[in-house]
């Protein structure tokens, strides 16, 4: 007979949620979009909304990192399934943030609640700050590519010889 304790249950509602100690006092939550991403902190200095949409272009990563600044946070989560995600987890590491992308999966909302990207990032804000989400991926780690079929095929650098230049390897 398996005589391991029991783990404590999972939280399944706001409430219980809300219950938990929280870990980052200092967290933002980020829902990650093609052209906007919706971010979501815990106070803003001068009082206005938490909760701010911010274009995806270069001058919107800008201003996002600009206010987070202002609004104190030093953690943040990245909700991302796809490639959108990876210049603002890169722009959010360089700007000195502790960042954590994590994937829809630990996300998903409660059964019956309504779905928008404004209440996905206030949702992402909410577990990260509690401490939930894991880390799903690290989109700085390179991904290792198949060796070569052939000496004259391209390596992963870009180098068209059988032994890369760049770093000496066959298998590059």
């Amino acid at each position: 007979m398996d005589r391991r304790p029991a783990s404590p249950p999972t939280p399944q509602t706001p409430a219980e949620i809300d219950s938990l100690p929280v870990h980052h006092p200092h967290a933002a939550g980020i829902d990650v979009g093609d052209r906007t991403h919706w971010v979501c902190v815990a106070a803003t200095p001068d009082g206005s909304p938490t909760t701010r949409e911010f274009p995806a272009h270069t001058p919107g990563l800008r201003e996002l990192v600009a206010w987070l600044r202002r609004c104190g946070v030093t953690t943040v989560a990245l909700e991302a399934s796809g490639v959108y995600g990876h210049v603002l987890y890169l722009t959010l590491v360089e700007a000195g943030f502790a960042t954590v992308m994590t994937s829809p999966a630990f996300t998903r909302q409660i059964k019956g609640r309504p779905k928008t990207d404004r209440l996905d990032c206030q949702w992402i804000h909410r577990l990260h700050s509690h401490g939930l989400l894991p880390r799903s991926s690290n989109p700085t780690t390179p991904r290792r590519r198949s060796a070569p079929t052939s000496g004259n095929a391209a390596t992963s650098c870009g180098s068209r010889v059988s032994t890369c230049s760049g770093c000496r390897s066959r298998s590059c």
